[in-house]
C-alpha cells in the first residue's frame, strides 16, 4: 500500500513539473464530462424550444361567395390563426415562390402553401368536378433532420384543424341542402324531384 501511495504522489509531482502533461491529463479528465453535459443539454427538451424554428405559410386562396352572397375565405382564416400561434416561428411571405425558394436555400425549414381554390373546394365538395381542399407542403430535409420531425408534427396538427373546419362546413352544407330539399319538395315535382335531390346530396 505504501508503494502505491509513493507511486501516486511521484506521478502527481512529475505532472506538476511538466505543464503540457498536466494539461493533457486535465483534458482527458474533463473533456468526456463536458461532451456528455453539452450533448444531454442540447437534447433535454427539443420540443420545448421550437420558437426559433422558421416555417412559412402562404395563402393563395381566392375565396368563395356562396349562393346567399356570403364571402368565405378559409385560407385567410388559417393565416390569421397561425399568426397567433407561437409554437414555431411562422413567416408569412407574399408569394409561394418566395417561400419555396427560402425553403430550398435553408432559410426556412418548411413551407405550407394553401391552394388558390381552397375555399371553393371546401364549400363545393359535393360537386363532381371538385376535389378536396388542398395544402402543399415543402420542407428542407437536409438542413436539420430533427426539425423535419417537428415540422411534420406541426403540419399534421394544422391538417387536423383544417379537417375539423372542413367537417363543420360539409355538415352545414348538408343541412342547408336538407332544408332546401324540405322547402322545395313540391316545386321539384314530387317523387322524381325527391330522387333527383337525394342523388345530388
Amino acid at each position: 500500500m505504501n508503494n502505491i501511495r509513493k507511486i501516486f504522489f511521484d506521478d502527481v509531482v512529475s505532472l506538476a513539473k511538466n505543464f503540457f502533461a498536466l494539461v493533457i491529463v486535465i483534458g482527458i479528465c474533463f473533456l468526456p464530462a463536458l461532451y456528455a453535459w453539452f450533448n444531454i443539454y442540447s437534447n433535454w427538451d427539443p420540443y420545448g424550444n421550437t420558437g426559433a424554428l422558421k416555417l412559412a405559410a402562404v395563402s393563395l386562396d381566392k375565396g368563395y361567395t356562396d349562393d346567399e352572397g356570403v364571402y368565405h375565405n378559409q385560407g385567410d382564416t388559417i393565416i390569421e390563426n397561425l399568426q397567433e400561434n407561437t409554437a414555431v416561428n411562422w413567416q408569412f411571405d407574399d408569394t409561394a415562390d418566395e417561400a419555396i425558394d427560402k425553403v430550398h436555400s435553408g432559410e426556412y425549414y418548411a413551407a405550407v402553401i394553401i391552394d388558390e381554390n381552397f375555399s371553393y373546394n371546401m364549400y363545393n365538395f359535393f360537386s363532381d368536378e371538385v376535389t378536396g381542399p388542398t395544402l402543399h407542403f415543402y420542407e428542407n430535409q437536409k438542413k436539420n433532420p430533427v426539425a423535419t420531425k417537428i415540422s411534420d408534427t406541426v403540419v399534421q396538427t394544422l391538417q387536423n384543424n383544417i379537417n375539423a373546419a372542413f367537417t363543420e362546413v360539409v355538415v352545414s352544407e348538408v343541412f342547408s341542402d336538407v332544408n332546401n330539399f324540405y322547402s322545395d319538395v313540391d316545386e321539384e315535382g314530387g317523387v322524381d324531384g325527391i330522387v333527383s335531390k337525394l342523388k345530388r346530396l
